[in-house]
């Protein structure tokens, strides 16, 4: 719940880099800035959970929907500018490089899936912790579809993936494969 909408972040935020800053990114390639985000996360992904199991009146606070809040305007802002970015530099050109195409389909369906798994728990925890004060009654009606909700995510994007880099072409039936 808590460790991949940062995670999601920290590789925005290498994307941000690498597209909107590329010779900043090429020239700054070390690898210790990567590493000490990725140890945040998981040191915050850890303590959240301890933190969870042993104090389950958490539930009904805004701890839950945290790693949300945070990640959705971040993950929105940096993927805006890639796009920005991306888009800006083909105008006035009539084909799209097919690279530069799958990076706008991966950048576009990341954002869509990223809003569809993360928005709804945000809006369910939000609404149901001003109208719900019974904590079984929160966990039931709540935290399971916002889990569910936000697990979708985990297994579609790589799905969405594998589909964009071509590696499900095989599975396809005859009718439906490329040509």
């Amino acid at each position: 719940m808590c460790g991949r909408p940062l995670l999601m972040v920290c590789v925005c935020l290498d994307c941000y880099l690498a597209v909107v800053h590329p010779i900043t990114y090429r020239t700054r390639k070390s690898m210790t800035p990567r590493v000490v985000m990725a140890a945040i996360v998981w040191t915050l992904t850890v303590a959240y959970g301890l933190v969870s199991m042993t104090h389950p009146h958490l539930y009904i606070t805004m701890l839950i929907p945290a790693p949300f809040i945070v990640a959705i305007p971040m993950i929105g802002v940096c993927d805006y500018f890639i796009l920005h970015t991306l888009i800006k530099s083909e105008q006035g050109k009539k084909n799209i490089h097919p690279q530069k195409q799958r990076a706008l389909q991966t950048l576009i369906n990341s954002l869509v899936l990223t809003l569809v798994s993360y928005l709804p728990p945000v809006l369910m925890y939000i609404f149901g912790l001003s109208l719900i004060s019974d904590i079984q009654i929160l966990l039931c009606v709540i935290s399971i579809p916002a889990t569910i909700t936000s697990s979708l995510g985990s297994a579609v994007m790589p799905l969405l993936y594998l589909h964009n880099i071509g590696k499900l072409d095989r599975f396809r039936c005859g009718c439906c494969r490329k040509t």
